[in-house]
């Protein structure tokens, strides 16, 4: 009897699939170029550097996160490894005081910078610096994805201007002085002014501003009504004639009584 032995059955086997990369440098671009033409001391370590691969959706998922470091001695480099083929994003940001230079000049792709602002819009992924759409073939390694930062040219705030200080008011001007007043001149005597009579019925008529009855010093009224002396004016001297004939008179009365003093002669 013989004994059929059972058949081998093999499993079929998953097809084996190259995996690709992602990499590569990051640099301090000082002539902002946007070309790596700097000593290689100038890359930049510990940039944040993010992975994004497309959905079935057709949007992109970030998928793995990275930062630069140190290879073979030098600063600023990166990689994403282990790829399978797809769609891919590398997007950069930029620390504090730095800002991403200008992308894709020289026509170089080895040393150009690959981050642009406005790819991140297009991606959504705001606040980055993003590459272009990469298609990543079977085992492919593309080490081409650079970024170049230059440092920020803030403008420093300005200090306010100082308030210049307000005008003083103008003094006031001192007031004029008013004019002196000169002295009061004496009212001029008024011609024949007269009073009403006197109270006592008397006839005489005294010059205005005297009393009826006459001192001694006034002047009397002349008889038969004729218009009596003037008086002088305020500042004028009295007339001489009055004085010159009572001096004559007095001198004559003195020379009779010396004659009538002297004895008779014998």
């Amino acid at each position: 009897m013989s004994t059929q032995r059972g058949a081998y059955h093999s499993r079929p086997s998953v097809p084996f699939v190259l995996l690709g990369s992602l990499g590569n440098y990051v640099w301090e671009d000082e002539n902002e170029d946007g070309r790596q033409n700097e000593p290689e001391e100038k890359g930049v370590n510990d940039i944040s550097v993010e992975l994004y691969k497309e959905h079935f959706s057709g949007t992109y998922v970030k998928i793995a996160h990275t930062m630069t470091g140190e290879k073979e001695g030098q600063a600023g480099y990166y990689l994403f490894d282990n790829l399978q083929p797809g769609k891919y994003q590398v997007c950069f940001i930029a620390p504090e005081g730095y800002e991403i230079t200008a992308a894709w000049q020289g026509g170089d792709v080895t040393i150009d910078s690959d981050a642009n602002m406005a790819e991140e819009l297009a991606s959504g992924h705001a606040g980055k610096g993003c590459s272009g759409i990469i298609v990543l073939g079977t085992g492919e390694h593309n080490l081409t994805i650079d970024a170049g930062m230059v440092v920020s040219q803030s403008v420093e705030p300005t200090e306010p201007d100082t308030p210049t200080n307000p005008e003083e008011p103008e003094a006031p001007a001192n007031p004029e002085e008013p004019e002196t007043s000169g002295k009061p001149t004496a009212p001029e005597h008024p011609d024949d002014m007269t009073v009403p009579p006197h109270p006592d019925g008397g006839d005489e008529n005294v010059v205005a501003g005297h009393t009826g009855e006459q001192s001694a010093g006034d002047t009397a009224i002349q008889a038969g009504g004729d218009a009596q002396d003037e008086l002088p004016e305020a500042g004028e001297s009295a007339p001489v004639t009055p004085w010159i004939g009572a001096l004559l008179c007095a001198l004559g009365i003195f020379i009779w009584r010396m004659r009538s003093s002297q004895p008779s002669a014998q």
